[in-house]
């Protein structure tokens, strides 16, 4: 999915409609209600935007472009070896769990599990999202089973995907129990597992293993 530059009035819509449908879906959340929490007219939402499914699409879009400035900014991209910065994504989403400030919520599972059967638009949006998204998770990946050896050779999209059934799952749970915990833990479950993918190949004093250990309990 590209990167999408709004104008100021648009943004302010656009993140006004994100806080609500983090908070209540996309169902129950109405133009009125995204007009009121941004201080515009609904006249200036329909000229933005045509439909209140269109302004769903440029919002997925604009979830996206948020995530993406967060994670290019992110310390881990400088890290030369592959499987350290797979580590540290995941120290990223453990702090994000941990943080009270950031919505136990994921726009693309919201939207997928509410509007994926009837608008077919948002779940191809949806579906894009998550695609790209385990597609960078698998490059890593990749990377990682050229420079370490693994126990046994495994789909790098595959097992991108399955990080990611784990987190938006977690976010249901972090839901219904109201708390970020859960979220945190099953990360940690990954951890474990991408650990188990490369023990028998790591740097030969085990130095990535090792590290991680010790974030863990830290």
């Amino acid at each position: 999915m590209a990167v999408v530059k709004d104008s100021p009035g648009k943004a302010r819509l656009l993140e006004a409609g994100q806080r609500l449908m983090l908070a209540g879906g996309y169902t129950a959340t109405t133009v009125d209600q995204v007009c009121a929490e941004a201080g515009v007219t609904k006249g200036s939402f329909f000229h933005h935007f045509r439909s209140k499914e269109g302004f769903g699409q440029a919002l997925l879009d604009h979830f996206w472009t948020s995530g993406q400035q967060m994670l290019q900014a992110a310390p881990f991209n400088e890290l030369a070896d592959p499987l350290e910065r797979l580590h540290a994504y995941l120290d990223l989403f453990v702090a994000l769990a941990r943080d009270p400030t950031v919505a136990d919520s994921c726009l693309f599972g919201n939207v997928s599990q509410e509007m994926a059967p009837v608008h077919p638009a948002l779940r191809a949006r949806c579906a894009e999202g998550f695609d790209t998204w385990a597609g960078q998770i698998a490059r890593d990946l990749d990377e990682a089973k050229r420079v370490h050896r693994p126990r046994s050779d495994f789909d790098s999209f595959s097992i991108a995907e399955h990080f990611i059934a784990i987190y938006e799952g977690s976010l249901i749970l972090a839901k219904a129990q109201g708390g970020g915990r859960v979220l945190e833990e099953n990360i940690e479950h990954f951890r474990s597992y991408l650990v188990a993918l490369f023990d028998q190949g790591g740097k030969p004093d085990g130095q990535v293993a090792s590290r991680n250990r010790n974030r863990r309990t830290g």
